[in-house]
């Protein structure tokens, strides 16, 4: 068995209200809404087009099993760049709204890792 971990992926037929950060953003861009941004906006996150993910999660011939894979771009962007990305698509361009971290976010960060080396 092998598991697939997936980050920030986006792409044509994106759900507007799963949740995601991409998908939060544009939402709000295409509704004239603030942009959310949780705590200071320097989190970062790794972004990924669907094309890629699918690439990355092909089966590859190796010597040694890799039964966890995380497919993920190896850098890494603030959700504060993307937002200014973004910006320029909202027909009012308001200012960001920066609300304090939610959930475990708040207590613990984790950091994607394209690595398929094991520990």
């Amino acid at each position: 068995m092998r598991v697939v971990r997936i980050f920030n992926t986006y792409g044509p037929r994106m759900a507007l209200d799963d949740g995601r950060v991409v998908s939060n953003f544009v939402a709000q861009a295409l509704t004239g809404q603030p942009m959310t941004i949780y705590g200071d906006g320097q989190q970062t996150r790794s972004f990924q087009y669907v094309s890629d993910l699918i690439e990355g999660a092909r089966p590859r011939q190796s010597a040694v099993p890799v039964p966890l894979l995380r497919v993920g771009r190896a850098g890494r962007s603030p959700g504060a760049w993307l937002r200014r990305r973004l910006a320029h698509k909202s027909p009012q361009n308001q200012p960001p709204l920066y609300t304090p971290m939610l959930g475990a976010w708040a207590v613990h960060w984790w950091c994607a890792s394209a690595s398929t080396q094991r520990s």
